[in-house]
């Protein structure tokens, strides 16, 4: 992907991001506020992974851009490479396509345990693809741009903590707010839920190293200074 049509991807990609948390935000106001607000749900958590993201993609590409005239500014550019790489292949890549596999799956086995048919008298169809379904643009990045991967270890630490973070969160709001986010967890007891939870893991894992070899075979462009600073090191 050329530069120019990159970042204008970019910048595509961040007003789509913008639009599916309005519409979320927009929908979801007439729904009675619980313990945890919005954070407690996979969707709205990845909605902002996602919009963060593509945040990082377009500020870089503007520094990028006033580096030819303020070359002091190439450092923080750098960090700032630096991080959406990491950010986006670690945490944003894994993510999204979590949610939709994980949705989706869910929904054509039993609706009921992730979007209950009554949600459709509130929310228009075009709304939940919105948020669910809309992985392309950040599958595009990874298949028409090169990003530096962290080391296996920095990366299976990132993408795992993050996944644990949110299964002690949705268990801490389940224990003291008394909420169940999703019902199926409810069934699972003892080992069928260890089970379930090592499984978890190991999918994250899956997407992770599916995402990671996407991005390798992608014929798209590299930023070759972060590469080189990474072999330097």
């Amino acid at each position: 992907m050329s530069k120019w049509y990159a970042k204008l991807f970019h910048f595509l990609g961040f007003l789509e991001c913008m639009y599916a948390l309005e519409i979320y935000h927009r929908y979801t106001g007439i729904l009675p506020i619980t313990y945890g607000g919005k954070w407690k749900y996979l969707t709205y958590i990845n909605l902002n992974v996602k919009a963060l993201c593509f945040s990082l993609f377009v500020l870089d590409d503007v520094l990028g851009y006033l580096c030819r005239s303020a070359p002091s500014l190439q450092g923080m550019k750098d960090s700032v490479c630096k991080f959406k790489s990491v950010f986006y292949t670690t945490v944003a890549l894994p993510a999204s396509m979590m949610v939709f596999v994980m949705f989706w799956s869910l929904f054509l086995i039993d609706r009921e345990l992730v979007y209950p048919k009554s949600f459709d008298q509130h929310f228009p169809s075009w709304a939940n693809h919105l948020w669910h379904s809309t992985i392309l643009t950040v599958l595009l990045e990874a298949a028409c741009i090169k990003h530096p991967y962290p080391s296996k270890t920095t990366s299976l630490i990132i993408t795992n903590t993050g996944g644990l973070l949110y299964l002690v969160w949705i268990l801490w709001v389940e224990k003291v707010g008394g909420v169940v986010i999703y019902p199926f967890l409810a069934q699972l007891h003892g080992f069928e839920f260890v089970l379930f939870v090592l499984t978890e893991f190991a999918f994250i894992q899956l997407l992770f190293n599916f995402g990671k070899l996407l991005n390798h075979l992608s014929g798209g462009t590299t930023n070759h200074k972060l590469e080189t600073t990474k072999k330097a090191t």
